[in-house]
């Protein structure tokens, strides 16, 4: 999928998330150590990236965005999920979601500086990740 495309994730319940992941940004480093000193430093040849993303819950009373998973699978097969930093604007902030409200927020992963790859988003116990890259 394009970047920005709205994708549609299952949950066991019967309800679903629309779903669209925005252009990251690689090697927001600097900001994730500026926005708390507890913060910790990316593992040796990675770097944190930024992925702005939009959802809507359908179907049901309310929907937590935690039950989705944000990954980035890399060339070599290398797959990062998301780093628990602190963040404004963080999707991990958005504790519940009103049937048939939007939300937005940022999703902080801890990626490979220098491969290349494709970024992900599934349900975190039914699996089957859907992947974005650019057009």
């Amino acid at each position: 999928m394009k970047f920005g495309t709205t994708v549609t994730v299952d949950t066991p319940e019967e309800a679903v998330w629309e779903v669209a992941i925005g252009t990251p940004t690689v090697n927001v480093t600097d900001q994730v150590a500026e926005a708390a000193w507890e913060n910790p430093v990316p593992e040796p040849g990675y770097v944190y990236a930024a992925v702005p993303v939009s959802m809507k819950f359908l179907g049901g009373k309310t929907g937590d965005p935690a039950e989705l998973k944000f990954t980035f699978r890399a060339s070599d097969g290398t797959v990062s999920s998301r780093a628990f930093v602190v963040f404004d604007g963080q999707l991990a902030d958005v504790v519940e979601v009103p049937e048939g409200t939007s939300t937005m927020g940022t999703v902080i992963l801890q990626v490979p500086a220098d491969k290349p790859g494709v970024w992900g988003v599934e349900h975190a116990v039914l699996g089957g990740p859907v992947y974005f890259a650019a057009g």
